[in-house]
């Protein structure tokens, strides 16, 4: 196994060829540019999904545990973790959590989440990316790739009330993916520390912003 020097994770260099977790039903092919799977994802994830770093002037950044809660004068309320490369700074991937329904209407908090990670373009997208939990290695959350900008590509997809359950009550996470063609499939740690305080205040954010949309 070799270490990276990482901020918050290590990756695993697998001895190997390990495809990592088989969600080859749960996941679809993208290219870039191409649509989302589902209408209006980019828009519910919120403003400056790609490059958050401009935006983050106007945001409102609370941290909890090893994730950060970004809110948002447009109703965005967006539950983050990040992961960069302590030589260069680049990041090597966010995983984001955010609430089912758009700020039109409240979204009950174990109404479960979407989910999207965001990792370096260039990774092969005609193979799956998913995450899964250590003491359940054989049942991995497939998401679906949606796009790529010129630095980064996005996955997404819903989960339910009880999977949210599972990530609110762990330690971690393993997102395995393939980073280039043909390249071995990486895995990288995902801390869940903080998911459950940030989860809570993410729900006061929503009501905010349900509120503030239904004014008068």
């Amino acid at each position: 196994m070799r270490q990276d020097k990482l901020t918050g994770g290590c990756l695993p260099t697998p001895a190997h060829h390990d495809p990592g977790p088989d969600v080859r039903q749960q996941s679809t092919r993208a290219r870039p540019g191409r649509r989302p799977a589902w209408p209006g994802l980019l828009g519910l994830l919120g403003l400056a999904l790609f490059h958050p770093g401009p935006a983050l002037a106007d945001l409102t950044v609370s941290r909890f545990g090893d994730w950060s809660l970004l809110q948002g004068d447009a109703g965005l309320c967006q539950l983050r973790y990040s992961l960069h490369s302590a030589q260069s700074g680049a990041l090597l991937l966010e995983m984001i959590l955010s609430a089912p329904d758009s700020p039109d209407t409240a979204a009950p908090l174990n109404a479960g989440a979407m989910v999207a990670l965001l990792v370096p373009r260039g990774a092969s997208l005609r193979d799956n990316i998913a995450y899964r939990h250590p003491r359940q290695p054989d049942r991995a959350i497939g998401l679906a790739w949606q796009s790529c900008d010129r630095e980064l590509c996005l996955a997404a997809g819903p989960i339910s009330a009880e999977e949210l359950d599972r990530l609110r009550q762990g330690r971690f996470i393993e997102v395995g993916f393939v980073p280039l063609p043909d390249a071995m499939p990486i895995r990288i740690q995902v801390s869940l520390r903080g998911v459950t305080a940030g989860w809570q205040a993410l729900g006061a954010c929503q009501a905010e912003a349900v509120a503030a949309n239904n004014a008068p």
